[in-house]
Parts: structure tokens; C-alpha cells; sequence
């Protein structure tokens, strides 16, 4: 298992299992097709070009690998104060867009969670106060 922070203190604390690596996520120092599956948690809303990211993770997977990434909810309430830290809120669709040019195909939400909890239910189940407060999605994918 490999981990990749571009934060040098964050790669710190990764745990004993993990091999860190400083890497920008638009730039991973891999070879091409070494991956079964990729994850990216929590990276987008730094990231302003998706294309850039998903090319290189495409690039680093192998045929049919797995493709596993959250990003912040667009709809979150709390988003406000975010922008104002310079966060940047993609939007579904875009992701989905930029996922397909990219080669990745079987694109699914497969969760989406508040702080710390779990959503089970299906998006239609889920009221407005709920998708508000939900801070971010799970996205599954594969690789052409």
C-alpha cells in the first residue's frame, strides 16, 4: 500500500503499513499501468483542473482497475466558509464529465456521508436538510 500527500507533515502519520510518498496528485512518480486500485480521498476541492488528476490516475491503473475517490458535497451547507478558504466545490456532473473523458467507465455514487456517519439510504430517501449537511460524496469507478 502506497500513500501520496503532496504534505510532507501529513505523510508523517501515515501508519506503519503505508509507504508514503510526496507526490502532486497531477504528477505521480509511477510507472504507467501498476495499479489495481487507486484512491483519492478527499484531494479535488485543492485540485483545479480534474482533467489533470484523472489523467495520471488513469495512467497509473491498470486495465479494469478501481477507481475510488470522495469529494466535497456541492450542496453542502457549511460551503460558504469554505470558499472562503480558498476550497474549490466540483460539481457531479462535472466529475462525472471529466471521469469519462478520461477513459473511466461504471462511474456510480456509491455513498455519501456527514461528519463521521454514513448515509445508507438512496439520494431519493435522503430529505433536503440531509444533503445539506452531507460533507461529502464516494465515487466508484473503473478504468478503461
Amino acid at each position: 500500500i502506497i500513500g501520496c500527500d503532496i504534505s510532507h507533515s501529513m505523510l508523517k502519520i501515515v501508519p506503519k503499513n503505508i509507504t508514503p510518498v510526496a507526490s502532486n496528485a497531477t504528477k505521480l512518480p509511477f510507472k504507467s499501468n501498476i495499479f489495481d486500485y487507486v484512491f483519492c480521498i478527499e484531494v479535488l476541492q485543492y485540485i483545479r483542473n480534474l482533467e489533470e488528476v484523472f489523467a495520471e490516475v488513469s495512467r497509473v491503473s491498470k486495465e479494469k482497475a478501481r477507481f475510488i475517490l470522495t469529494m466535497l458535497n456541492p450542496g453542502f451547507l457549511p460551503r460558504i466558509y469554505f470558499r472562503n478558504n480558498r476550497l474549490i466545490f466540483h460539481s457531479l456532473k462535472d466529475v462525472k464529465r471529466e471521469l469519462y473523458s478520461n477513459g473511466f467507465s461504471k462511474i456510480n455514487v456509491v455513498g455519501a456521508y456527514y461528519p463521521f456517519m454514513r448515509i445508507t439510504k438512496k439520494k431519493k430517501d435522503i430529505n433536503l436538510l440531509q444533503r445539506m449537511l452531507i460533507n461529502s460524496i464516494a465515487i466508484s469507478c473503473e478504468s478503461g
